[in-house]
């Protein structure tokens, strides 16, 4: 598996993840410089990490995974 800087080709993939977890899908396109991406061996887009903010304060803005999307509604809303 290889992480990655994601590029307007995996806008798609992105958006996809984000809503199988039930997170907000805004700001993908614009920020798409902003995301990395997880591949598996065929290339597919598996797993997903943005951010957003300045170079001084960052806030990280998601990271999924359909496999963690059973367990993130419970997570979201706790504090960790």
């Amino acid at each position: 598996m290889d992480i990655e800087n994601a590029v307007k080709a995996d806008e798609e993939a992105i958006l996809n993840l984000l809503r199988e977890c039930g997170l907000p899908t805004e700001g993908v396109a614009e920020g798409i410089d902003r995301f990395l991406v997880m591949r598996n061996d065929d290339g597919a887009v598996i797993a997903s990490a943005g951010w957003e903010g300045t170079t001084d304060v960052r806030l990280i803005r998601s990271v999924v995974r359909p496999v963690l999307a059973v367990m993130a509604s419970a997570w979201r809303s706790s504090r960790l």
